[in-house]
């Protein structure tokens, strides 16, 4: 990477409290919510780390990570959420080349993850039977510089699943269970399945439809998320904390 910004980098303005932003290096002006508008030339040249003055706040000028994208995302339906998106991507062994099929695409954050993981050489086919979340979802892997990765289509999962020879089958659905037969078709050997459900009814179901259809290594698991507050003379955890999310379950095509 290069020490300083040039024209098409991604640059995060962070600060401590407030908004953070995520905008595009290059000459011209923009309108960034929250922070109004920005003469995005002036970035050009700096140093990354480099701090910059915004009306009264101070900023510094970072490359932003995965995480800094999910975070910047622009939500529409609901998102899955790093705690759970990060384990989809360790249980389904996602690396570059990889190539997932995705139904129930919502405003795009899982897809980034996936697109991400299987980056630069894989693929994601990303389906959703509402067009409005599929052109919510460009927009989004679009401003991550992620969107070539990805191939968007409308599609019904239950009814068909446009995709074959794929590594792994991400479900972010009402009923997965239907899904099951047709990921287990699109599957190749040894491919992996993941599914997303805020309902223990919906796990039992899909569960069961995986028994069924002779998959193996049968896992549900649910993740809880606590963080510290940490003081030179003491720490303790957070007050608070981000508890059910949803239910993932997990198997495997033998």
């Amino acid at each position: 990477m290069a020490e300083t910004i040039q024209a098409g980098d991604r640059v995060l303005l962070w600060q401590a409290e407030g908004p953070r932003r995520i905008v595009e290096a290059r000459d011209d002006t923009a309108r960034v919510p929250g922070l109004g508008v920005l003469k995005l030339g002036e970035l050009l040249g700096k140093g990354w780390g480099a701090k910059i003055k915004l009306g009264a706040d101070e900023y510094v000028l970072v490359k932003p990570n995965l995480r800094d994208r999910l975070l910047a995302l622009d939500r529409g339906p609901q998102v899955i959420l790093p705690k759970d998106a990060s384990r989809i991507v360790l249980e389904c062994g996602l690396h570059a080349g990889t190539r997932v099929g995705e139904a129930g695409v919502g405003s795009g954050a899982l897809t980034l993850v996936l697109a991400h993981a299987v980056a630069p050489t894989g693929r994601v086919f990303a389906f959703d039977n509402r067009e409005d979340h599929l052109q919510h979802a460009r927009r989004n892997l679009k401003a991550a510089g992620l969107d070539g990765l990805v191939e968007f289509q409308v599609a019904d999962a239950t009814e068909e699943f446009p995709a074959h020879g794929l590594d792994a089958v991400v479900l972010d659905l009402p009923e997965p269970e239907k899904v099951v037969p047709k990921a287990k078709a699109a599957l190749g050997p040894s491919g992996s399945f993941a599914a997303y459900s805020p309902l223990v009814v919906q796990v039992e179901r899909t569960v069961e439809a995986l028994r069924k259809h002779g998959f193996i290594d049968v896992r549900s698991l649910e993740l809880l998320e606590r963080s510290w507050v940490v003081h030179d003379r003491g720490s303790r955890p957070d007050t608070t904390m981000l508890a059910h999310t949803g239910f993932l379950t997990f198997a495997r095509r033998p």
